[in-house]
């Protein structure tokens, strides 16, 4: 499964596969989504960050898009918003 930080932290999952503990840090803001196994929703920790919208499953589909999108035009999109929202008086 892949998730997606929406917190304003970074978030690492560490998870026990058998003898092996591994850590999987996800960023927040405009970062790629991290393949977890599916076994990790199985945490109590990654259910509550599930239920109270910390974390986000992300689908194939939105996997598509942020492959497609790249981080440059992101930016560049949130400059254009933010200068033609500012009105000078």
């Amino acid at each position: 499964m892949f998730l997606k930080n929406e917190a304003a932290r970074l978030i690492t999952i560490n998870h026990l596969v058998g003898e092996k503990e591994t850590s999987y840090p996800i960023l927040p803001g405009e970062n790629p989504a991290v393949e977890v196994p599916d076994e990790a929703a199985k945490i109590d920790f990654v259910k509550a960050l599930l239920k109270n919208g910390d974390l986000r499953r992300v689908g194939a589909d939105e996997l598509e898009s942020e492959d497609e999108g790249g981080g440059e035009e992101s930016i560049d999109r949130k400059s254009t918003r933010l200068n033609s929202s500012h009105h000078p008086d």
